[in-house]
């Protein structure tokens, strides 16, 4: 959140990955490995006020297996994002054929590892 709130990454939302989110935060394991509620408020919180709202239009990704996860190609497409950052098996999989679209897949500590090389 730092990297966003001092300019060094644009974090893209839209309001499927509103619901993602609070469908994933739903998860009874996900809410087991919660063990600080404010800071995940905040975290929440931080996403909502600093991520910039998108709208985007619903295209046919043929090339993401499942149709319910589309949203998020959707997004990066409108956005123009250099990254999808995820732990979604059917991105990860895909890597290559998003990478030809302008895309790198990252899991949330590949992102993390890469912005670390970016500030030295």
């Amino acid at each position: 959140m730092r990297a966003v709130a001092t300019g060094g990454v644009r974090l893209a939302a839209s309001d499927e990955g509103y619901k993602e989110l609070s469908k994933v935060l739903s998860y009874e394991e996900v809410k087991a490995r919660i063990t600080d509620p404010v800071r995940t408020f905040e975290i929440a919180l931080d996403i909502g006020i600093m991520g910039v709202l998108y709208h985007p239009r619903k295209y046919d990704w043929r090339i993401v297996p499942d149709p319910k996860d589309r949203w998020l190609l959707d997004l990066a497409f409108e956005s123009r994002a250099d990254y999808i950052v995820t732990r979604d098996r059917h991105f990860l999989d895909i890597e290559s054929d998003l990478a030809e679209l302008g895309f790198a897949v990252l899991t949330p500590p590949d992102l993390l590892h890469e912005l670390a090389i970016e500030s030295h």
